[in-house]
């Protein structure tokens, strides 16, 4: 897949990158269609802010759940969703997301 890469101050790049692979009952993946960059993206981009030099920016996707890694009888209602994270989105914090059943 493709990503915008920080490769120093004020220079990003396009770059292919390993696909994203499931490994958790919680995951999902996106098709993503698109994404944005936000003012914290820009602190690093910059370099206001350091330490994403060479990593992924942009951290505010949308995109459609192409698949999902829970029980076969869920897909139906989850397959073809738009999703994204919340604005206040942490991977340390408790899931913001609404169940969608068995």
């Amino acid at each position: 897949m493709k990503a915008v890469i920080l490769e120093e101050t004020r220079r990003i790049a396009v770059r292919e990158i390993p696909d994203a692979e499931m490994s958790e009952t919680t995951d999902v993946l996106l098709r993503i269609t698109s994404s944005a960059i936000c003012g914290t993206d820009l602190h690093f981009y910059e370099g206001r802010m350091r330490g994403l030099e060479g990593n992924v920016i942009g951290h505010e996707p949308l995109g459609i759940v192409e698949e999902r890694n829970i029980p076969r009888r869920s897909l139906s209602r989850t397959l073809g969703l738009k999703a994204g994270p919340t604005p206040d989105y942490n991977v340390s914090s408790p899931s913001r997301c609404p169940p969608i059943g068995p």
